[in-house]
């Protein structure tokens, strides 16, 4: 994109913003937006009330860059699959693995950063190790999300959902012992389904993967030109609404399950490429299934500060639940919810 491009999606981004009535941000996403890095920059400093977000491989990454976001109170994503040089590049491209080294320590402690994992059959099994290092560099919060199928090479990394939800979880239980122990970790995932359970108000999204580009092989979803149509039109172009209209109560096998308000069934496009249609139960179903299991055990166990900071929450949010050991299965938790 050219700078006057960029700066007009930025503006109709600013207007949906102003017409819906919320603070949004407005994320640069892949191929690699440092590839643009002044174009950025230069639309970033124009817009100054707005919030913003970069999700880079941090190849491109240096000081000037790491100073820019601190000040800006930029959010950064960078994406890492493994603690090791050897599995990481081989997913991600030669040198991938220094150049997330190097910025994970310009940005150490920073409170806006987010490192971004895809779980795959090549991978699953180190996430505690990830873990481990990532704690170790002091970052503080990082998704872990399942490879999608949209793609054939998507479908053919997939991993077992048990197999990978083994290891997922036991990536969570040792971000809660590194917290008790130490100093807070958190994987944001498994933090967002429990946000779905005891304040789903507080919750932003149903699917971690943002912002999500896995409807762009497909001409049937093009919603229109960013360029040329209004955004409100945009928004309610007959695509947008097939994707809107996939809804719990329309899924077989999603329907009458007792997680069906909490999981979000991702993920739709992967669906739609498989079946062709969107109400499909998703291929994740059980990876989802075990980790919101574990979830209300967390809750149960009375370790829920360890993985959601109530304190923040309850400045915005009055939520109150049995306690620990009132939970004994989900549909028996008792909580009631209110905006304040």
């Amino acid at each position: 994109m050219s700078y006057a491009q960029l700066d007009a999606v930025v503006s109709k981004a600013e207007d949906i913003f102003d017409h819906f009535g919320v603070s949004g941000t407005i994320v640069f996403h892949g191929s690699e937006p440092l590839l643009m890095k002044k174009t950025l920059w230069e639309v970033v400093e124009r817009h100054k009330d707005t919030n913003f977000g970069i999700q880079t491989n941090g190849i491109l990454f240096d000081e000037d860059d790491a100073a820019l976001v601190k000040e800006r109170r930029i959010s950064v994503g960078i994406s890492l699959d493994a603690p090791s040089e050897e599995v990481n590049d081989y997913l991600r491209g030669k040198g991938q693995f220094r150049a997330v080294m190097r910025a994970l320590e310009m940005l150490q402690g920073y409170e806006g950063l987010n490192v971004i994992t895809t779980i795959s059959k090549v991978n699953y099994k180190v996430l505690p190790a990830l873990v481990k290092l990532l704690h170790e560099k002091n970052a503080q919060v990082f998704l872990a999300n399942p490879v999608r199928g949209t793609q054939p090479g998507g479908r053919e990394l997939r991993p077992d959902p048990l197999e990978a939800a083994h290891y997922f979880l036991g990536a969570v239980d040792l971000c809660i012992k590194l917290t008790e122990q130490r100093r807070r970790i958190v994987l944001a995932d498994f933090a967002n389904i429990l946000l779905g359970i005891i304040a789903p108000a507080a919750r932003v999204l149903t699917c971690d993967i943002s912002p999500c580009g896995e409807f762009l092989g497909f001409d049937e979803f093009q919603g229109g030109d960013v360029f040329k149509d209004p955004p409100l039109e945009i928004l309610e172009a007959e695509s947008f609404k097939l994707v809107r209209s996939r809804i719990v109560e329309r899924i077989e096998g999603c329907r009458e399950c007792v997680f069906r308000n909490v999981c979000g069934a991702p993920c739709p496009a992967e669906v739609y490429a498989e079946h062709g249609i969107m109400f499909k139960k998703p291929y994740s179903c059980d990876f989802y299934k075990r980790i919101i299991e574990r979830a209300f055990r967390i809750i149960a166990d009375g370790k829920l500060e360890h993985v959601v900071r109530l304190s923040k929450l309850k400045k915005k949010y009055e939520f109150v639940w049995g306690g620990r050991g009132a939970l004994q299965c989900p549909t028996e938790l008792r909580f009631n919810f209110r905006s304040v």
